[in-house]
């Protein structure tokens, strides 16, 4: 219970900083409002980041009171059956003081010590069952229960991935997918951390493609010793086929790429026309350092978002900048 209440804390702090850095965000957004320096969807996404830091504090505040609560009347009970365990037991020693109780008698007191130390046993176990404890260090992915709420058995509270080592999973066409091995040692990059390369191992090769795509799936193990790849990064390798002579390809920024949301593993990007984004669907290959391949989808010539994609709607008008 105490590692419970330590880690409400942590998260506590954790909060309390965010709503720190949200509060001065706001206070800067205030004044690049008022100067006319700040977009509106900018402004409202201060706002409520404000907000919602305010709403992750209350409830960790709230989380801490919940587990000193607990830890308080669970220790309560442990006192209250250990005083029953002492005084069931001065019953017995009592009784067996006394020549002409019955030896029935001393069997009562004996009864209720075993009941009393069986309650002990019991509410030992209980304090033991208030707190959740992680079976390995990891991260957590996700959160499946909130504060207060009834649960049954077996319920999954929280999702936890050992990031010690990461797999990064990539699509390879068959024109390159031949050339791995299972074991081979591939040099993986990540368009968060620019100029660093981390040596991965190939893992798993899909025995067919996807019906979709048309690509391989491969995994890549990853060592994440110094804990700095992050779930969900993008990363991305450089496979040259031996047998490839120089072609005309179409290549756009990893952060054109939006992925399709009705489709697992498809993507979508923004053309412009007529000063309007329009997502279209795209099939992606190969990928060399930041860039990936379009095989179809887009014509040569084609304008497109290279940035910025998340916050643009389908058909916003947008400007180009030359």
């Amino acid at each position: 219970m105490e590692a419970a209440i330590r880690a409400s804390q942590a998260q506590l702090f954790e909060a309390q900083a965010q709503l720190t850095k949200s509060q001065a965000d706001w206070e800067r957004a205030q004044n690049l409002m008022q100067a006319n320096s700040l977009t509106q969807p900018d402004f409202d996404s201060a706002k409520l980041a404000l907000a919602t830091a305010q709403g992750k504090v209350k409830e960790a505040e709230q989380q801490v009171r919940v587990n000193n609560g607990k830890l308080t009347e669970s220790k309560a009970n442990v006192l209250a059956a250990r005083a029953r365990v002492d005084q069931s037991q001065g019953q017995v020693d009592a009784s067996v003081a006394q020549e002409n109780r019955s030896q029935a008698g001393v069997d009562s007191a004996r009864s209720r010590t075993v009941g009393a130390r069986s309650n002990v046993e019991q509410a030992n176990v209980a304090l033991g069952d208030i707190f959740l404890k992680a079976p390995m260090d990891g991260v957590i992915l996700t959160r499946s229960v909130e504060v207060g709420a009834q649960v049954g058995p077996g319920t999954v509270g929280f999702a936890m991935a050992d990031t010690h080592h990461v797999l990064v999973t990539f699509g390879v066409p068959d024109i390159l997918v031949r050339d791995l091995k299972l074991g081979q040692r591939l040099d993986i990059k990540c368009e968060a951390l620019p100029g660093r390369t981390f040596e991965g191992t190939v893992r798993t090769v899909a025995p067919e493609a996807d019906a979709d795509s048309r690509v391989y799936k491969v995994e890549v193990r990853v060592d994440n010793s110094k804990d700095v790849l992050k779930v969900g990064m993008i990363a991305s390798l450089d496979l040259v086929d031996k047998e490839d002579s120089p072609r005309s390809i179409i290549a756009v920024p990893l952060g054109a790429l939006m992925p399709n949301k009705d489709q697992e593993d498809a993507y979508q990007v923004y053309v412009i026309k007529d000063n309007k984004a329009k997502l279209r669907d795209v099939t992606v290959g190969r990928a060399s350092g930041d860039m990936m391949e379009i095989t179809s989808g887009l014509e040569e010539g084609e304008q497109i978002v290279v940035e910025g994609g998340n916050r643009v709607n389908d058909g916003q008008t947008v400007k180009v900048k030359s």
